[in-house]
């Protein structure tokens, strides 16, 4: 799942990794379960090996019982042929949080200037706002769209807060801290009224400084929120607060080069880029009898300065400053897409081994309890539908429907997202949109299924296994047919992290496969993906793309037959290991 994916008790964790570039991996998942109240530490560790394209399954999932807060753990570790070792790790924590809560996690209304104060609004329709270095906060409501405007000191200060249902935190505040003031001198009645309540460590008395408080006998209430802050490839912000009132620089804008992840961009997060901010807060306060963890998610989406509408926050499926039956969140080439569904387990070109798990995990958006409905077909027709809700902000992942692969061939997944309840504008009105994979056509993408870690394209001597290649240059793929084959259809899958690029069958060119990989075209199409731009070098540059190419026919012993090999371009590095 994505890293900091805010759950809830009752949510299932889905184990699986994906290693780049593909590789048999020896694997680590190390999971562990803080609960609200104290109890002893939960703990889980998966270990195994990824299959020989780069994808751990684990058979057993785990499940989230109690509320509170977690760490993953994972890592991976490859010794290739010529005895160099490939590892990578990651750290992911956040908030589980409990239905029925007393506390609401909130974002903060308005800009980070404070020039707007409203839950809504149109950075353009403000008088003398300077929309060109607008900062909006994290929405209010969670579940709710962060639009922004492609300009580099635009952007997003993530902040969380809470409101109080019944009213006794806000009434203990206020007894023992009425002249507590926030970060930007908000004061707490401020807060109050606007049910924007503050995150922070607190004394069992009125002290003067609430900020440093190492003794745990005299803290009354302690507060702090997780903040994940991330796209399908890159982490943007990713922390835990207990106080906002400290120097450090929380806000995030679009030219960040986001500690040269690979994939960062040499420019930074551009239009069509979206980001998944996930909150979540803890409070434990003893006086009112109060432990509870609320979660939180909202979506952020770049757009062109082109766009009538600017940076903007706004409900779901209401877009734009035009009728509230606007709900595009962004277009995908010439479709207009409202809501989507992002893979994280079984994704669009992955390769399994017979015998491994399919598993239908990933995140909705907009980041709600949408309904989500799953087709998936058999090389021989067999199938597979079932639908489940996502959680209270678009986690998806129903255990109950993974399954071993049991035929060599080409799947295919149909997902389908549709979100009927209420959003925080209340009842969509009309036809709720539907939604997808990123350029899945016809909801549809391709999964093949291989039978074990042999069943590979050789890889041609033109095909270098780890080489560095110029950048914003087209490249030349060519696999030659399998000799002794008939009927033989070659396909590809090609994905940036969150889009499909490419996912069908492709023609021969005699006994040959034959694709040009051409970075200054995805660039027309994708504005976001900055692989044409060869003034830059690293990993870094651009998104990574994955290429998958596959043959299937009948073998020279006329049996249905599927050999696949996968592929890794990071801006100037080609990376294709056996």
């Amino acid at each position: 799942m994505l890293p900091g994916t805010a759950l809830q008790a009752g949510d299932t964790i889905n184990p699986g990794l994906h290693v780049s570039p593909g590789v048999p991996a020896d694997v680590t998942v190390s999971i562990r379960v803080f609960p609200l109240k104290g109890e002893q530490i939960l703990e889980q560790t998966f270990e195994g090996q990824a299959n020989a394209f780069g994808v751990f399954q684990p058979e057993t999932p785990f499940l989230l019982e109690v509320p509170g807060e977690y760490i993953i753990d994972y890592e991976a570790r490859y010794t290739d042929g010529d005895g160099r070792l490939w590892a990578g790790s990651l750290r992911s924590a956040g908030v589980i949080g409990q239905p029925g809560n007393r506390l609401v996690a909130r974002g903060q209304r308005g800009t980070a200037s404070g020039e707007i104060e409203t839950a809504w609004f149109i950075a353009e329709n403000a008088a003398n706002l300077d929309t060109s270095e607008t900062v909006v906060n994290a929405p209010y409501f969670s579940g709710d769209v962060a639009w922004i405007t492609d300009s580099p000191s635009v952007g997003v200060l993530p902040r969380l807060r809470v409101q109080d249902t019944t009213g006794q935190y806000e009434a203990w505040l206020q007894d023992t801290h009425a002249d507590y003031a926030d970060a930007d001198g908000t004061s707490l009645g401020r807060l109050e009224a606007t049910d924007a309540l503050p995150l922070t460590t607190f004394a069992n008395s009125s002290a003067s400084d609430n900020r440093v408080l190492y003794n745990p006998d005299v803290i009354a209430s302690e507060g702090y929120a997780y903040y994940s802050y991330v796209t399908p490839g890159t982490a943007v912000r990713q922390f835990v607060l207990g106080d906002e009132r400290g120097t450090i620089p929380l806000q995030w804008q679009l030219d960040e080069p986001l500690n040269q992840q690979v994939g960062a961009g040499a420019n930074g997060l551009r239009t069509g880029d979206y980001v998944f901010m996930f909150g979540g807060a803890i409070l434990k306060n003893e006086p009112v009898d109060l432990q509870e963890a609320a979660i939180y998610g909202a979506l952020g989406v770049v757009v062109g300065e082109n766009d009538d509408s600017g940076s903007r926050v706004l409900p779901p499926y209401y877009g734009s400053r035009a009728a509230s039956g606007n709900s595009t969140l962004f277009t995908d080439g010439e479709t207009a897409i409202s809501s989507f569904f992002h893979p994280t387990g079984t994704r669009p070109g992955d390769v399994l081994e017979v015998g491994d798990h399919m598993t239908i995990t990933g995140q909705v958006a907009p980041m709600l309890a949408s309904d989500v409905a799953v087709q998936i077909v058999a090389p021989s027709g067999v199938v597979r539908e079932f639908a489940a809700q996502a959680n209270p902000v678009g986690y998806f992942y129903s255990p109950v429907n993974d399954f071993a692969v049991d035929e060599p061939g080409v799947w295919t997944v149909q997902i389908t997202v549709q979100h009927t309840g209420r959003t925080s504008a209340g009842g969509i009105l009309g036809d709720s949109p539907t939604g997808t994979v990123p350029g899945a056509s016809g909801n549809i993408y391709n999964v093949y299924v291989v039978a074990d870690a042999d069943s590979r394209i050789d890889r041609p001597t033109a095909l270098p296994a780890d080489a560095s290649i110029p950048a914003g240059f087209p490249f030349n793929f060519s696999f030659e047919r399998p000799s002794g084959w008939a009927e033989v259809t070659p396909y590809l899958t090609l994905t940036l992290p969150g889009q499909i690029v490419q996912d069908e069958a492709i023609s021969l060119q005699g006994a040959t496969l034959a694709y040009q990989f051409n970075p200054t075209t995805l660039n027309q199409q994708f504005p976001f993906y900055e692989g044409n731009n060869g003034r830059v070098n690293g990993e870094a540059s651009s998104d990574p793309l994955t290429l998958t190419f596959v043959f299937t026919g009948l073998n020279e012993n006329s049996q249905p037959d599927i050999i696949a090999r996968r592929v890794v371009i990071r801006h100037d590095r080609l990376i294709s290991l056996d």
